[in-house]
């Protein structure tokens, strides 16, 4: 199986240890950056909504009525992470929502199935000469335009856009054997 790169991103029902999972994508780039959605899915985290985190991304239960439990997910999405590279913006938040998810569906951690994790915002942090390292403020030092923002998809394709120049500027590569 060929080496896969994502960018992933997720939202969630909040910021606590207890909070779920509410939105998943992965857009897979290429070592010329070409972008595609590799994988997206809402879920339904069976379980109430932060204000404040319905306030960043705008979902509801009323919109995830219906969709699957990470539960019946686990499986799709396990096999598209198993052997690849990601690249994540603030990897420890992310991470740690994936990884409680796949426990609590008996799966083992999340990074025994991946090749490497690049977290951008330490990237960031080390080379890029800003006060403030979120994707937005990342997307004006690279005078990349943004559109929506705070949903998965939206959030992971600006983030392969970003990821372009914040690599190149730092002089590395998520695409290394």
């Amino acid at each position: 199986m060929p080496h896969r790169v994502y960018c992933l991103d997720t939202e969630t029902t909040g910021l606590a240890h207890d909070d779920r999972l509410i939105e998943v994508a992965l857009i897979e780039v290429t070592p010329r950056w070409s972008t595609r959605l590799a994988y997206h899915t809402l879920l339904d985290p069976r379980r109430p909504i932060h204000w404040a985190a319905r306030k960043t991304h705008g979902l509801g239960l009323e919109d995830l009525r219906g969709q699957p439990s990470f539960r019946h997910i686990a499986d799709e999405l396990w096999n598209h992470l198993q052997g690849s590279t990601l690249i994540i913006h603030n990897a420890s938040f992310d991470l740690r929502f994936l990884q409680a998810e796949f426990a609590r569906a008996r799966f083992p951690s999340v990074i025994t199935a991946v090749r490497s994790v690049h977290c951008t915002l330490k990237l960031a942090r080390e080379s890029v000469p800003t006060g403030r390292h979120t994707l937005s403020a990342l997307a004006d030092y690279f005078d990349i335009a943004t559109g929506p923002q705070h949903r998965a998809v939206a959030d992971a394709m600006l983030l392969a856009r970003i990821s372009r120049r914040l690599f190149r500027h730092a002089g590395v590569s998520p695409f290394q054997p």
